[in-house]
């Protein structure tokens, strides 16, 4: 899945986690925007929501990769 929509925390988590509930065992989550804080740390919360225990890969400064 690739997230690329509105960057206040709330959106951002929502998308996230609605993204993520429907993406496989295995699979990825990409986050553009990652640079701005509101979206870094709905990445971080919705990854510890979603059981997602590595750290999200960091792609230029601006892309989060999670591995579902």
């Amino acid at each position: 899945a690739y997230v690329d929509g509105w960057h206040s925390y709330e959106a951002a988590y929502n998308d996230i986690i609605r993204w993520g509930t429907l993406t496989e065992k295995g699979g990825i989550i990409a986050v553009d925007d990652y640079s701005w804080d509101e979206v870094k740390k709905a990445v971080e919360d919705a990854a510890t929501f979603l059981g997602i225990k590595e750290n999200p890969l960091i792609v230029g400064d601006n892309l989060a990769v999670l591995k579902r």
